[in-house]
């Protein structure tokens, strides 16, 4: 396997290699944005989980507040002295949370010693309960009171009292019961019943403070993390609370919906599986349930619940950004096209590298070829001088003419050799950013005169005819007059060159909307359409240049172009395989107020 093969092949090589590792990765990422996916889905449905549970549990932390704010004494309830919820009240209210509000409370009595039930009343701020007819709303909460409720059978044990949240009202009622000093009561465990207290909360206030307040304690602003809440009541599909303006039905199609208030089981459940208990038959009861120890004397414990398979409020959470599906699906979206942008640019960046790479290994080597093609340029000529120097200095040449012949020889070659070494330092000079162009009035008829004066020597001893074909009367154009006249001596040089087998070369000139073209014809070798594309390019030279073995360092139309760029023109080229090449440039023409005479 050659070095040559080798070279050749190994960019395709290193480029089939480098879109198979994109290939590789763009599939890998794929795979670990789907798991990542996964993992978005069951870390936002875990944070709605933990939103939902944390506003439920401060709700039903507030209500357990105000339940155990009242002090269920044994004694004061079996002699019917229902004084003592007064300063319960007045304590709670001096302490109670920003938001809530009781607005009254009552008390179911039971009958006593013939006396028939009475219901009695105690104003906000009072201190003696009155007996009032029972409002409608306090009649609709006793009448919805399961009986017996509690434990799902009977009376709550003898050290808790058990309290039942009734959204209607709304409002939290419990029994009020007493054990005697000895045997079992009238209510079954060992208690009797003297009836229910009814505790009556504003509410407006409920939904309008406590719920905000209680959602402004966990849930962000805004973010990834933003969860929308809303409290529920299933039996109207009425939205009585929600964090976020959007249509009902979004909420009764949340994904997440959960009982407001604890049931009696869940919280069964939840004490079985922290003491690690069965919550079945011989498991806990709601004796046993974690709550606030209370004063002796009093029921120790309080435990809120809503009564099972009686509806209530619902708590509804759902992600800003709708279902946890779409939620998950958008940042998979983001996800991949963020990813397959940088998979873009990084390819982009590869193939620009590639092309880079490609450029530089291209330019080298014709730089090498132009280095290898000056040298062998520069020792033509520098033979050529030197041995019509040693003729001259040897005497070899005695005769008037043949010192004429040599004279002419020596400064034919000397002025390719200036050539030569022009267009190299002029070549390094633009490369380096250091040319200098002074654009100005000029006189289209002037710059080809001069050019064919400076011209004049090589066209004569190259055998060729130039004809001249030079429209009348041509306007100023506008331009730098150093650039322009090399941009033509490169034309005309190069007609000369690549004239082929013929001795006739083309000159012409033409006025056309609003400019002055100059074309530079030959009716030579021609330039390949493969070759057209690149002929401007430094280094460049054309497969017939080469093949005919025409010396040449690949310079001259580069520099050529540049000049007519710089003199604000064009230079453009147009040719025929075998009938020749025709070099076109354009200069604009010189306002009528800024042409020089």
């Amino acid at each position: 396997m050659s070095k040559k093969w080798i070279r050749k092949n190994s960019m395709p090589a290193l480029m089939a290699g480098l879109a198979a590792v994109l290939l590789l990765l763009a599939g890998l990422q794929y795979r670990w944005i789907g798991e990542i996916s996964e993992a978005d889905r069951d870390r936002l449905s875990r944070g709605l989980d933990v939103a939902a549970e944390q506003f439920r549990r401060d709700f039903n932390r507030e209500l357990a507040g105000v339940a155990s704010s009242f002090q269920i004494r044994p004694g004061d309830i079996a002699r019917r002295d229902w004084n003592f919820l007064a300063d319960d009240l007045a304590r709670w209210t001096d302490s109670g949370p920003v938001g809530l509000r009781i607005d009254a409370l009552y008390i179911h009595e039971g009958p006593s010693d013939g006396s028939a039930p009475r219901m009695l009343q105690l104003l906000r701020g009072g201190q003696q309960f009155e007996e009032v007819v029972a409002p409608r709303e306090v009649q609709a909460a006793l009448d919805a009171l399961p009986r017996p409720f509690g434990r799902g059978g009977g009376p709550p044990g003898p050290r808790s009292t058990y309290w039942a949240f009734l959204p209607d009202a709304p409002a939290l009622v419990t029994r009020l019961v007493s054990r005697p000093p000895g045997g079992r009561g009238r209510g079954g465990n060992g208690r009797d019943v003297y009836g229910e207290l009814v505790v009556m909360f504003n509410r407006e206030a409920l939904l309008g403070s406590l719920l905000p307040e209680i959602e402004s304690r966990f849930v962000p602003a805004s973010g990834e993390q933003h969860y929308q809440l809303a409290v529920v009541d299933p039996a109207t599909s009425q939205v009585l609370f929600a964090n976020a303006e959007i249509p009902a039905e979004d909420f009764l199609n949340a994904e997440q919906q959960l009982p407001l208030v604890y049931t009696v089981e869940e919280l069964i459940a939840r004490f079985a599986a922290r003491r690690g208990r069965p919550a079945g038959p011989g498991g806990p009861d709601l004796d046993s349930l974690p709550t606030e120890q209370r004063p002796e004397r009093s029921f120790s414990r309080a435990v809120v619940a809503s009564e099972p398979n009686r509806g209530g409020w619902v708590l509804a959470a759902r992600h800003s950004g709708g279902s946890l599906a779409e939620v998950v699906s958008g940042l998979r979206t983001r996800n991949l096209a963020i990813s397959f942008s940088i998979l873009l640019l990084l390819s982009v960046g590869l193939a620009l590298a590639l092309i880079s790479a490609r450029r530089a290994e291209k330019l080298a080597q014709l730089q090498m070829e132009f280095v290898a093609g000056v040298s062998h340029e520069l020792r033509t000529p520098i033979a050529v001088i030197r041995q019509a120097a040693d003729n001259l200095a040897e005497g070899v040449v005695s005769s008037p003419e043949q010192t004429r012949d040599y004279g002419r020889l020596m400064r034919a070659e000397g002025r390719r050799l200036t050539n030569m070494v022009e267009q190299t330092l002029q070549f390094a000079s633009s490369q380096a950013g250091k040319q200098r162009y002074s654009v100005e009035t000029l006189l289209p008829a002037d710059l080809i005169e001069l050019a064919v004066a400076e011209s004049r020597s090589e066209i004569a001893e190259s055998g060729v005819e130039l004809t001249l074909d030079v429209a009348q009367d041509l306007p100023p154009v506008r331009g730098d007059s150093s650039a322009v006249m090399q941009c033509l001596r490169n034309l005309l040089s190069n007609a000369v060159k690549y004239r082929g087998q013929t001795k006739k070369i083309t000159l012409a000139a033409v006025a056309e909307d609003r400019l002055v073209r100059f074309d530079v014809s030959d009716f030579g070798l021609g330039i390949g359409p493969e070759d057209l594309p690149h002929i401007f390019e430094p280094f460049y030279r054309g497969r017939q240049a080469v093949d005919a073995q025409i010396q040449g360092s690949g310079l001259g139309l580069s520099l050529a172009k540049e000049a007519a760029e710089a003199s604000g023109g064009t230079l453009t080229a147009a040719s025929h395989l075998g009938s020749g090449s025709t070099f076109t440039l354009r200069l604009p023409v010189a306002e009528a107020q800024g042409a020089d005479s």
